[in-house]
């Protein structure tokens, strides 16, 4: 059984893999219908105009996304929305069954194969192409939600110049009943798609489980001979420093595989372009014949390396092969890749794993990622602005959870460009496939063990994906599952699979498995005290933990109606804090008592503000505790989590609408590369080089506020600190003796001597011993100017703090006040800052390419001030 899956599933991944000379993709001239049991595909493959009855239709899309944007249904990230849109558990998949039609001319060449790739449909769909029903692998039917179906149709449009399209799209026959448990009953992991759509601890579940054409549709044009499955690997040989000169050379390892498409014998040449290098292989194919071909090995002097974020920069070569026949290109493939090399060993000291980049450890901090969009609409620019946010907080990692999709290439090319590492799991999750026992599930334990129902399925699948996504130099990890392994006959598979067709990764049998660290476990997931984290220390290489993430005030309006705002508060009768029922709807997370140890908001925009303090300090807390110790007793930490695909109110660095908060600027300053930073505990100041080269000729000066006047200040020469190391500094060890007085805040700065820069600045607020922030209610109000001036799409702000007292935990926004609204996504170089007193604060603020070219303004909002400042208008 297992040696004819594994050949079954090479054999699927070797079909559907396309990437011609000539890709278009089908994004435009769709149409979406009701569709039922007596429909009559070739009819609606034969129509050149608008099926009667039909809605436009966006494709990829799914039905519900359809059905939204033609006004049938609204909005399901407003209020209580989604509640009232009808979910397939009560209606039945007819509800949502669809037909996607489409027309478009073309022009079809006597000397060329023709092939439709759909690489993502949700569930299983019957396909007419001008009339004709499409075979899928001998079967009526394309199946799985993650499985790439590629069909040859030169036969049915070599008479026509139209390509006509007709797509009946069924739903998951087991859709499942959102009752509340993750994914909801469990029966939607039956089948093998995204789990979280019946419902999450931080999502409504999406009525349709996202039934639809949901990724992208090729139109493929090829002559005789197909190139396809191009796989690269490079090899770095030795222990490499980023920013030099790559004296020692790099390999670059190519195999593709070569189709002959016509009953006749071709003889070629397969030739294979890259950094200004070229190799080539003489090659003879039988009538219909597939083989893979292994070209020579490509040397490349001084190569230019991809690093991951943090480490140096990421650059990325293009390679391309192309078949030759009598001297025209039959075929190319094209592919942007990176040199490196990952090496994974073992950790002794702290019992974990450790990930390397061209043999340079690098201390994994990251955080996990369910997708950008609950309803699957995805875009490039999307991609770009979420995966760059994880870049701006100086995270390396992120970790694609199991309970949603394999993500997509566009991700992925996102991740290559900003160096950002992705750890990716395989769809299972613990919740749905049976690691626990569960009341919420329908079936017990040892039956959901057992999902999805076909087994066949699930490793055509990852066949499939490993040849889709190998390419990308920001994979570094293939997970079996979220918290569980997947059944064993697909697990030792799987395993077979990841060494034949990718073979240079390492696979973790799932998240918090053993051999990612030794007694692995995640969490917490409440928030917590700040000096919690310093005084309990988490698993080695955590791949789960974090807790709150409430928005801004401004983008929180967006998704909370105004008669919804009553803010949390303790009913002593019953010992419970209430919650409004919007807020619990949209998965509040709740801060507790925390929240009024940092003051007394009365609004949800004071709320909001508060808010925001608690997550930077909390964040950056949880982060710090974790760097403080690098190699000794950690190699990584993932945050649960740093994104939502939904409107929630729970644990996220920037919420859906790409609006970042004081988490992820918490986190930012925690993950420095360089970073002075206080432990709570003991008043040790640790001084860490998280970067390849050795720290030299810094200085920290450390001032000591009693209310917001300086009492003291140290200046202290830093020795050199080597790489990966951390410098320990006693020097406020007195301040925790009783008969001390309790200093209010810690301002540090570390700046390099030689250069004359500031390379770090930390600033802490301290509690009382009573864990209370009564130092927050001795600032005074602040008189701040703001200024800037545009250079393209950056901003050059200035904000000047004219008064005697320095002005805390300052957010800056941008507005376009000609349409009254908030410009997102913007990226700042800095934000929820300090500026001491008679001071300036300078940032760049760079905006989306959309931004308008007038009438903006930058908004500061001070802590002490009620009133937000606005800038002078340049």
């Amino acid at each position: 059984m297992f040696r004819f899956l594994t050949a079954f599933a090479l054999s699927i991944a070797f079909s559907n893999t396309l990437l011609a000379q000539s890709t278009k993709e089908l994004n435009y001239n769709w149409y979406m219908l009701k569709g039922n049991h007596t429909d009559d595909g070739k009819f609606y493959s034969y129509l050149t105009g608008v099926p009667q009855n039909a809605m436009k239709a966006k494709v990829p899309g799914t039905v519900l996304a359809n059905l939204i944007d033609n006004n049938i249904y609204p909005n399901p990230f407003f209020g209580f929305n989604i509640a009232q849109i009808p979910d397939i558990s009560k209606t039945g998949v007819d509800e949502y069954t669809y037909w996607f039609t489409h027309v478009s001319e073309i022009n079809p060449k006597k000397d060329c194969h023709y092939f439709l790739q759909f690489r993502g449909i949700n569930y299983n769909a019957e396909v007419f192409v001008n009339g004709t029903q499409l075979k899928f692998d001998n079967s009526d039917l394309a199946q799985g939600m993650f499985l790439r179906q590629t069909v040859e149709i030169t036969n049915a449009i070599k008479f026509t110049s139209r390509l006509r399209i007709a797509v009946l799209v069924h739903p998951p026959a087991l859709p499942g009943i959102p009752n509340g448990g993750q994914g909801g009953d469990g029966m939607i992991a039956h089948q093998l798609c995204n789990q979280f759509v019946a419902g999450w601890d931080w999502i409504q579940a999406i009525p349709d489980r996202n039934t639809g054409i949901w990724d992208k549709v090729l139109f493929i044009e090829t002559k005789s001979v197909d190139v396809q499955n191009t796989h690269i690997t490079t090899e770095v040989p030795g222990v490499r420093l980023p920013q030099v000169n790559q004296k020692q050379p790099a390999f670059v390892h190519v195999t593709t595989e070569l189709k002959n498409l016509e009953n006749r014998i071709v003889n070629g040449t397969a030739i294979c372009y890259t950094a200004n290098k070229k190799v080539t292989q003489k090659v003879t194919l039988q009538p219909y014949q597939s083989i893979e071909i292994y070209l020579p090995t490509i040397t490349i002097e001084h190569p230019k390396l991809w690093w991951a974020n943090g480490q140096g920069e990421q650059h990325l070569e293009h390679l391309n092969v192309q078949f030759i026949e009598n001297g025209s290109v039959s075929d190319s493939e094209a592919i942007d890749y990176g040199i490196r090399e990952i090496t994974y060993p073992w950790n002794t000291t702290t019992n974990s794993r450790e990930i390397r980049v061209n043999r340079q450890p690098i201390f994994i901090k990251g955080g996990n990622w369910i997708m950008t969009d609950a309803l699957l609409r995805f875009t490039d620019a999307k991609y770009d602005a979420e995966v760059r946010m994880h870049h701006d907080m100086n995270l390396n990692m992120i970790r694609v959870w199991g309970g949603g999709i394999t993500e997509r290439p566009e991700f992925y090319s996102a991740c290559d460009k900003y160096g950002i590492l992705v750890f990716q799991d395989f769809w299972a999750s613990g919740d749905c496939n049976g690691r626990w026992f569960d009341p919420t599930k329908k079936e017990d334990t040892n039956t959901r063990r057992k999902y999805p129902d076909d087994h066949a399925l699930f490793i055509k699948s990852v066949a499939d994906q490993l040849t889709m996504l190998r390419n990308h130099p920001s994979l570094a990890i293939w997970c079996g599952g979220n918290e569980i392994r997947p059944p064993k006959d697909i697990l030792d598979t799987m395993k077979q699979l990841i060494k034949t067709l990718d073979g240079t990764r390492f696979f973790f049998e799932f998240s918090n498995h053993d051999s990612m660290s030794l007694h692995s476990h995640d969490g917490p997931y409440t928030i917590k005290p700040e000096d919690y984290f310093w005084k309990n220390k988490t698993y080695p290489f955590n791949s789960e933990m974090g807790n709150v993430g409430l928005g801004e005030y401004n983008t929180t309006q967006k998704f909370l109606t105004s008669d919804h705002e009553t803010l949390p508060y303790f009913d002593a009768k019953i010992q419970k804090w209430v919650i409004d029922t919007m807020w619990k709807f949209h998965k509040f997370y709740g801060y507790d008592s925390i929240i009024y140890r940092y003051g007394n908001p009365k609004n949800l925009q004071q709320y909001c503000k508060v808010a925001q303090l608690v997550n930077y300090n909390q964040y950056r807390s949880m982060m710090e505790s974790v760097v403080s110790g690098m190699w000794h007793d950690y190699t990584g930490l993932l945050i649960w989590k740093t994104q939502n695909p939904w409107t929630a109110m729970v644990g996220q660095m920037y919420d859906y609408y790409l609006d970042p908060n004081g988490c992820l600027y918490g986190v930012k300053e925690a993950c420095k590369p360089i970073h002075v930073m206080l432990n709570p505990v003991n008043y040790e100041v640790y001084v860490v080089n998280s970067t390849g080269a050795t720290l030299k000729h810094h200085q920290l000066k450390i001032e000591v506020f009693n209310g917001v006047k300086p009492i003291t200040t140290y200046t202290l020469n830093i020795k050199n600190t080597a790489p990966y190391k951390i410098d320990t500094l006693k020097l406020l060890k007195h301040f925790k003796n009783a008969d001390q007085h309790q200093p209010d805040f810690f301002r540090f700065v570390l700046v390099n001597r030689n250069e004359e820069t500031e390379v770090d600045e930390n600033f802490y607020p301290l509690a009382n011993a009573n864990g209370n922030f009564e130092c927050l209610k001795k600032l005074k109000t602040v008189s701040l100017k703001c200024s800037y001036h545009r250079s393209g799409n950056k901003l050059f702000v200035t904000v000047k703090n004219k008064s005697r007292n320095f002005a805390f935990f300052n957010r800056v926004n941008v507005w376009d006040d000609s349409h009254d609204s908030q410009v997102l996504p913007v990226f700042y170089s800095d934000n929820y800052f300090n500026i001491p007193a008679k001071s300036k604060k300078k940032i760049i603020i760079e905006l989306p390419a959309n931004a308008p070219r007038k009438n903006l303004s930058v908004i500061v909002n001070n802590w002490t001030e009620e009133i937000p400042v606005v800038s002078a208008k340049k």
